[in-house]
């Protein structure tokens, strides 16, 4: 579980600790992992576009419903919190859940091993 920076226009900041967790993952071990948390960007971001190239996002291999996790009044939702998993762990299912749990909706995701 991580919180990434929130601080506006700091992409840059959340690119290196983005890579601060992968190479933490890269040396805890050779067995499957979920990274999940608050990224604090939008999915197209630098920091979430490299997370991608080595983890699979669960809400894009099973999500159903609406993907966004942050109510912003009358802004566009966004969604800043994200489910990632590693070879041999496999999104069976994901959804929002449209309640408040925190100023974020909170995300479930079923997953499976193999």
């Amino acid at each position: 579980m991580t919180h990434l920076s929130n601080l506006p226009f700091r992409g840059r900041l959340r690119e290196q600790q983005v890579r601060a967790l992968l190479g933490f993952m890269a040396e805890g071990g050779e067995g499957p992992a979920l990274l999940c948390g608050d990224f604090n960007d939008d999915s197209r971001s630098p920091a979430l576009q490299r997370v991608r190239a080595v983890l699979e996002d669960a809400f894009h291999r099973a999500g159903r419903g609406r993907d966004t996790t942050y109510p912003m009044g009358l802004l566009p939702e966004s969604r800043l919190d994200y489910v990632f998993t590693t070879a041999g762990l496999r999104a069976a299912d994901a959804w929002g859940v449209r309640q408040l749990a925190s100023d974020h909706y909170p995300v479930v995701v079923d997953v499976l091993a193999g």
